[in-house]
């Protein structure tokens, strides 16, 4: 066997592939029937977080690199990215003295590594990224960010290139480039790309339940961890001596960190208890017998901050990957060099997958035509008074389970209250008072404020614990499943209720945690709907009325005018000495009444115009002279910030279908909010000077307003993207800056981004993050109905 690899190692073979795992594949060599496995990390060169992999199949039989067996004759590691050399073509790609976007996958306290193309990373030192003295890489940049650069130094060799982020901010600015042009060539590959966004409701909610399903059965999707605050105490548990000697050898040999072991659970116990506070836990899955996953859900109770990352020696499945009251853990193989890459992933954040278990529902149950999962979707989206909305899911998710009760409820912390806010099957008013007496001291008080799923077997309302918790409905299970909705004052949690003894299996508990997202969609959108209305009587208030008062004031003008001609005419014609002149006059009488009536009918229209605007009908829209008014608003304010805002008008751009002040605010806040990152950028490359003795860059910015025409783009054709050379958005940071009270500001309201989006959406159309790199700027679009 050992002969055999020695002697094809480094060539390709032929395997069959076993087993499709979020780690890896498990696959069969076929020249010697021996077991194998593909690691995640050996089937493609691309590091980026949002990398895809090759759809691959059980049964599929592929060509896959043998690697060195480390030892481990039972299982033969492969790789399917050494089937390429990423370098090959290097010299033709890559000179000295390009300048490129690539996307950070590292960060080191050394310096910073970015993708410039699968397998080519070059690397960026702390000298060469803009940051203060205080700061390291990780202060500035995260894993996932787009930065732009030059390459210094290119060693081919070594496969080693040098890149500078500051080298290419220097010569934006002595080059005295024009920055509009500069911002497009950046952006000019993302601007006109087609969105999905943009499909009709029910098919862009099947796309979405087709790759919730794509790998496996399991619902996946990528959310950024933030790096631990501080990473100084590590703690191996692990029932080898040789393996915790090996990674612990390895990890001290380059981070600054104490490390201690233990070889069983209750070594690890007594030394979590009763020793010092550990920051990271590395623990073994098979501890002589003992699951490493329940130990650490033992010590998680009294140290919920400690970090855990679980390590094995053999494949995990995804049924098998560490889950600890329903969150997913970090898993990693056991070999010092995987150990060391997630140490770095804790120091500096790292993007993660999260997913359900392995799913024991069907397919069918998730996308069929009618399915459950759809059903809900709909109900989600749906227009409605959050109550009703909540009553239709409550009532779906109850058919569809068929225990005898399930319940939203809101909790109150502040005031010790606990609610019920909906329910299904109904109950009399009298029953449902009671239920509620005394609520918020039972159980309810895990889910929602400590925000832990719960299984609850055999209650009984003799028992102290239960006391409060629904006595009268005479419940013997239930299950609770907390609903996480940020920025709301009180916290909720989803209940199902049985008064039968039967327990609650995974395939029920996964249907309850899917109407839970959804009932967290319905609260989070019911959120945003008051918070709007609240703003638009506002914003009505002021600058609708405001308007209208200017236009109205010259409409009586024009009346006053006409009204004060009337009076001396018909005096005239009261003397006239003749029939004649009596008729001239009355006849100039009868034109400035006639006038006046025209008058108050442009009155009438104008306040009926008005009144179709304030209850949110749409109309015809100039975009053109709309962007024309923002600039004009905001010229002072640009200018005392050393900002240009440049306009690039499509001449024949058709009417956007849209509310005129509410289109107007839109671009004002994406401007308003360019500007005001600019002005952050400029105070920082200011202070990184002082501290440097060097001359400060981007002290002037531009922002570019530009309006589209995109008849390719059936639904929303008209855009306007609004693009700045600010400091960028952070990629872990794109997902959140359209949520209430986001902010990079520290004293902004995070409302601006905000209000937009729900502004555009409310006349059907959208506002999105089109790209953004950092150091450099970020570009915005609005995509608008065509008025027709």
């Amino acid at each position: 066997m050992n002969l055999w690899f020695d002697l094809i190692m480094n060539h390709p073979t032929t395997v069959t592939i076993q087993e499709v795992m979020s780690t890896g594949l498990r696959v069969l060599v076929e020249a010697t029937n021996q077991p194998g496995f593909i690691s995640r990390r050996e089937m493609t060169w691309d590091r980026r977080f949002d990398a895809s992999f090759p759809n691959l199949r059980v049964g599929e039989q592929i060509q896959a690199i043998p690697l060195r067996e480390k030892g481990q004759k039972e299982r033969a590691e492969l790789s399917l990215r050494r089937l390429v050399d990423p370098w090959q073509d290097a010299k033709e790609q890559f000179r000295v003295d390009d300048i490129l976007v690539g996307t950070i996958v590292n960060v080191r306290n050394f310096g910073i590594f970015v993708q410039l193309a699968p397998g080519i990373d070059a690397i960026v030192r702390p000298k060469d990224i803009p940051h203060l003295r205080h700061q390291l890489p990780k202060d500035v940049v995260a894993i996932g960010d787009k930065v732009q650069g030059v390459i210094t130094e290119i060693d081919y060799e070594r496969e080693k290139i040098e890149f500078d982020i500051l080298k290419r901010l220097k010569m934006v600015d002595e080059a005295r480039m024009d920055r509009s042009v500069v911002q497009y060539e950046l952006f000019i590959d993302q601007l006109y790309k087609p969105v999905c966004r943009s499909l009709p409701e029910e098919q862009t909610a099947n796309l979405h339940l087709q790759s919730a399903t794509q790998a496996g059965k399991s619902l996946t999707n990528r959310k950024y961890v933030a790096p631990l605050q501080n990473l100084e105490r590590i703690l191996i548990i692990d029932d080898s001596s040789a393996q915790i000697a090996s990674i612990r050898d390895h990890l001290s040999s380059i981070f600054d960190v104490e490390i201690d072991a233990a070889r069983s659970c209750q070594e690890a116990l007594a030394s979590i208890s009763t020793g010092p506070a550990y920051d990271l836990a590395i623990v073994d899955m098979n501890l002589g017998g003992e699951y490493g996953p329940d130990l650490a859900s033992t010590f998680l109770k009294t140290h919920p901050k400690m970090a855990v990352l679980f390590a094995s020696t053999a494949p995990v499945t995804q049924a098998q990957q560490p889950r600890i009251n329903g969150q997913l853990f970090p898993f990693t193989h056991k070999s010092p060099e995987e150990i060391e890459e997630w140490v770095h992933h804790f120091q500096n954040g790292y993007w993660e997958e999260t997913d359900h278990k392995e799913s024991t529902i069907d397919e069918q149950t998730f996308i069929g035509r009618g399915s459950f999962i759809r059903q809900l979707g709909f109900m989600a989206f749906a227009q409605g008074a959050k109550d009703e909305t909540l009553n239709r899911l409550l009532a779906q998710l109850q058919q569809e389970t068929g225990v005898s009760q399930v319940m939203i409820v809101e909790v109150d912390s502040s005031q010790h209250l606990a609610s019920i806010m909906a329910l299904h099957p109904p109950l009399t008013r009298d029953l449902l008072t009671q239920c509620q007496d005394g609520l918020y001291y039972s159980p309810v008080r895990i889910i929602t404020e400590e925000q832990r799923e719960i299984s609850e077997t055999q209650i009984s309302a003799h028992a102290h614990r239960y006391r409060n918790f629904f006595p009268l409905l005479g419940i013997r299970t239930a299950l609770g499943i907390p609903l996480v909705v940020p920025n709301m004052p009180v916290r909720h949690g989803l209940l199902l209720l049985n008064d039968s003894e039967k327990g609650f299996d995974e395939p029920l508990k996964e249907k309850a945690r899917v109407a839970g997202q959804f009932a967290q969609v319905i609260l989070e959108r019911s959120l945003m709907l008051e918070f709007m209305e609240r703003y638009a009587v506002r914003y009505a208030q002021g600058q609708l009325l405001s308007s209208m008062f200017h236009e109205l004031s010259t409409k009586i003008d024009a009346l006053s005018l006409q009204a004060t001609r009337i009076q001396p005419v018909l005096q005239k014609a009261q003397l006239a000495s003749s029939a004649t002149d009596q008729s001239q006059q009355i006849d100039k009488a009868l034109g400035a009444t006639e006038t006046i009536t025209d008058v108050v009918d442009d009155i009438s229209e104008l306040i009926q115009a008005y009144a179709r605007i304030a209850q949110g009908e749409t109309e015809a829209i100039n975009v053109n002279a709309l962007v024309n008014k923002v600039q004009r608003q905001m010229a002072t304010k640009a200018r005392d910030a050393s900002i240009e805002i440049r306009l690039d008008l499509e001449p024949n751009l058709p009417a956007a279908q849209a509310i005129q002040s509410r289109l107007e605010q839109i671009i004002f806040n994406l401007v308003l909010n360019g500007i005001q990152q600019m002005e952050k950028q400029a105070k920082f490359m200011q202070k990184m000077a002082n501290e440097r003795r060097d001359q400060p860059l981007l002290q002037r910015g531009v922002l570019v307003i530009q309006t589209h025409y995109a008849p390719e783009r059936e639904d929303r054709p008209v855009q306007i993207f609004v693009i700045d050379s600010g400091p960028g958005i952070s990629r872990h940071r794109q997902e959140e800056i359209f949520r209430l009270d986001t902010s990079s500001r520290a004293e902004g309201q995070g409302l601006g981004l905000f209000i937009s989006r729900n502004l555009v959406e409310s006349m059907g159309g959208d506002v999105r993050l089109v790209d953004s790199v950092m150091f450099m700027g970020s570009a915005f679009a609005v995509d608008l109905l065509e008025y027709r």
